[in-house]
């Protein structure tokens, strides 16, 4: 098979495909198959739980969309987008976090499948970040997790139950989040891959407080030390270290060493 290199030339093949209906969801993937695979599934799609929605990609429309949460992240009813479909809900995405993800998320999303047997992709949850603007105009932030209940035998996802997240009050950075957990059973995920993406050059610039904290890391502060200087958590103080290595690219800690030298951080003020 031909690699797919984008989203939308992902889109345009899958058109070919004849995709499961939501009766072949209920009637194939009993309670207990769902359970097993998709602990977090329950009763999403008969009860209507906040944040979900199920994605026939051959035919490119929501089967369903759950109501508080498209009014929450998008200031639409659902039927905005059952009625429009997917061309609807990436008309509401954010351009260069669109462009991100066809070029590099999706792309990542099947070239992990292609590494994984048809039957275990379900077991799968793919997660990532990206913005939309809503009926208002304004910009929100999204958590998508999504697992990819039913897919050709050549490992192209066709079936998509996913979970939306307001991340908007959390998350204030513009990089796009990627990451891939795999159930281990009993509802517990460990994480397989861990990505993060750039929409714009200036996102890979150090933020005051990335630049606060890579001083005192290089002055050798303790983590500890750091979260007490700034009133942050230690937890916060590391997920900002790996985001400061992957903007810079530094592997290891001599790295950052030298990058904070060369951005003359190394005078303790």
């Amino acid at each position: 098979m031909q690699k797919l290199t984008g989203y939308f030339e992902f889109l345009q093949k899958i058109r070919q495909v004849e995709s499961p209906s939501f009766d072949w969801l209920r009637n194939t993937l009993d309670d207990n198959a769902l359970k097993q695979y998709i602990p977090m599934y329950g009763d999403h799609f008969r009860h209507a739980r906040a944040g979900a929605y199920l994605l026939d990609y051959s035919q490119q429309r929501y089967l369903h969309f759950d109501e508080a949460a498209c009014r929450t992240l998008t200031g639409y009813r659902s039927d905005y987008l059952l009625s429009g479909g997917l061309e609807a809900g990436l008309g509401l995405w954010d351009k260069n976090d669109l462009d991100v993800y066809d070029r590099e998320v999706l792309p990542a999303n099947l070239d992990f499948l292609s590494s994984v047997p048809v039957k275990e992709i379900p077991q799968y949850l793919f997660e990532c970040t990206y913005r939309v603007r809503n009926k208002a105009g304004e910009i929100r932030t999204v958590l998508q997790k999504s697992f990819f209940l039913h897919s050709t035998n050549k490992k192209l996802p066709t079936l998509v139950c996913g979970y939306l997240f307001d991340l908007t009050s959390y998350k204030t950075d513009n990089a796009i989040t990627y990451r891939v957990h795999k159930n281990t059973g009993n509802g517990i995920y460990h994480q397989v891959k861990d990505d993060i993406f750039f929409p714009a050059f200036e996102d890979r610039v150090l933020s005051k407080r990335e630049t606060e904290i890579l001083q005192g890391f290089s002055l050798h502060y303790t983590i500890q030390q750091i979260a007490a200087r700034l009133h942050i958590s230690p937890y916060t103080v590391k997920n900002h270290l790996k985001n400061i290595r992957r903007k810079i690219n530094c592997e290891d800690n001599a790295q950052l060493y030298l990058y904070a030298r060369s951005q003359g951080l190394l005078r303790n003020k």
